[in-house]
């Protein structure tokens, strides 16, 4: 078959599928069908037709929506979680941590697994202090010493301000006095490990 021949066949091709263009190339001619490379090889008396993946070719690159996992996401306004316990029967509601009796606190970083900027962590109960504008950079081992002393029945809490994600962020607390953990998720994933923290009652001497 003359060249003139694969040619037209190439084209007729592109009409049929959609392809943008057909490149030429010595001895060669590559028809680009979106992601399929269709190439023509004429070597003498010998045509070798031959099919291969190709991402290079047509159309722009499609854009992951905001938030996906593995991409920044547009943070716009922070959001700020309230911290949360989950029962079974109540489901997942706000809480504080209560003292049973009278004494202080220390709240300890136990680990970090995010990398994202500005999370700011605040406690907002009994005292309201920023303890963090960075919680992906702290580092295990951090304490925060509450000496108080504070009466039984004082009530501990937490907020974060975190960027939008994909998912709804989420501080939740589990354990009972006189510790506690509290975990908190910035939705990326489900996962609930960002920054785990430890929070434990140092009852009055």
């Amino acid at each position: 078959m003359g060249l003139g021949l694969w040619h037209d066949a190439c084209v007729w091709w592109g009409q049929a599928t959609g392809c943008a263009g057909v490149p030429a190339f010595f001895g060669e001619r590559r028809l680009q069908v979106g992601s399929v490379a269709m190439r023509f090889l004429m070597l003498g008396s010998i045509v070798l037709i031959g099919v291969g993946c190709n991402n290079s070719s047509t159309g722009p690159t499609p854009t992951p929506p905001p938030g996906s996992p593995g991409t920044p996401g547009d943070p716009g306004t922070p959001v700020a979680t309230k911290l949360t316990c989950v029962e079974p029967v109540r489901g997942s509601f706000n809480c504080d941590l209560m003292l049973a009796q009278t004494g202080g606190f220390d709240i300890t970083v136990k680990s970090v697994e995010c990398g994202a900027t500005g999370n700011t962590l605040k406690i907002t109960k009994p005292t309201a202090a920023t303890l963090t504008d960075d919680g992906c950079r702290l580092a295990a081992g951090t304490v925060w010493h509450y000496a108080g002393p504070y009466t039984a029945g004082t009530a501990i809490s937490f907020e974060i301000a975190s960027a939008r994600l994909e998912f709804p962020p989420l501080l939740r607390a589990k354990g009972s006095y006189p510790e506690w953990e509290i975990d908190f998720e910035d939705g990326g994933d489900h996962d609930l490990n960002d920054i785990i923290l430890d929070v434990k009652a140092v009852p009055a001497s």
